[in-house]
């Protein structure tokens, strides 16, 4: 049985909260230890745990994947068994400065991530500040690992961008807002667990609607007379994306994470060409 010892700790960290507390496992004899929490910016990250070699292996199965090798750290790779449903997130989660966390400030340290939430357990009572930054370090290291696209969102011309807020397990999720002809938001759309970058705003031709469905190289098909003149230039620069436009709003939803600052402001600007401004200029 496990309880919680005392008052929660949590730290900003960059765009992610921490959560520190420490338990006790109850039973023939009292085992205390510590936990560190954050959540990703949405939950679409990959699953995984990373535990010592040799270490029981029963929560890394139950999150399935398969066991890899990070590479890059050859002392942390006989160290610890990795297993995971996605190994190129995994491996852009696990910097350099996360595997030396791991291997040489933490005591018996696990790590685990449903897709959502990032949990680590050491094995003992973080009881002093250089233990307890190691172990928020850790958490905010994996847990601000740019999966989403967010630095580019944050780096996009004229835009407001706003990180994640609020408590630890009830963050608000990421967006940016430019100001253009009409007003285009940056968001992540999340289906079935998976994240795409979506660009979406009102105030275009309400008498214009339907779908295309747009190649990396520029070209589309479906149905191009919802564009306008000025959207055909911004449309050859968007890469791979389905744009859909119903009843006075256009949404701009990329194959994946974008994480081209030139296709988002591309984006934008194909959404705000669309705008309700001069109805002339559509065919």
């Amino acid at each position: 049985m496990l309880q919680r010892m005392t008052p929660a700790l949590e730290v900003d960290i960059g765009q992610a909260r921490a959560y520190l507390d420490v338990q006790v496992r109850t039973g023939n004899s009292l085992a205390f230890f510590s936990r560190v929490k954050a959540r990703l910016p949405v939950a679409a990250g990959p699953t995984m745990s990373i535990r010592r070699e040799g270490f029981v292996a029963s929560i890394g199965k139950a999150l399935g994947g398969q066991d890899i090798v990070l590479g890059g750290n050859e002392e942390f790779d006989k160290a610890y068994v990795v297993r995971t449903n996605d190994e190129e997130r995994t491996r852009t989660m696990w910097t350099e400065r996360a595997k030396t966390l791991m291997l040489h400030e933490l005591p018996r340290p696990k790590v685990t991530c449903d897709g959502s939430l990032i949990t680590l357990v050491v094995g003992d009572v973080l009881a002093d500040e250089a233990a307890i930054s190691a172990g928020l370090d850790l958490i905010g290291e994996l847990a601000n690992a740019d999966l989403f696209g967010l630095e580019a969102l944050s780096e996009l011309k004229d835009a407001e961008y706003h990180q994640p807020t609020g408590p630890w397990d009830d963050r608000t999720a990421p967006f940016a807002r430019v100001e253009a002809l009409i007003p285009v938001t940056l968001s992540l759309f999340v289906n079935r667990g998976v994240a795409t970058t979506k660009a979406s705003g009102k105030g275009v031709v309400e008498e214009r609607g339907g779908q295309l469905r747009i190649s990396s190289d520029g070209s589309y098909e479906g149905d191009d007379e919802i564009l306008s003149e000025r959207s055909r230039s911004a449309i050859r620069r968007v890469g791979a994306a389905t744009l859909t436009v119903s009843d006075g709003s256009a949404e701009l939803l990329w194959e994946g994470i974008e994480n081209e600052v030139d296709h988002l402001e591309a984006g934008v600007e194909l959404i705000a060409s669309m705008a309700d401004v001069d109805r002339d200029a559509y065919r």
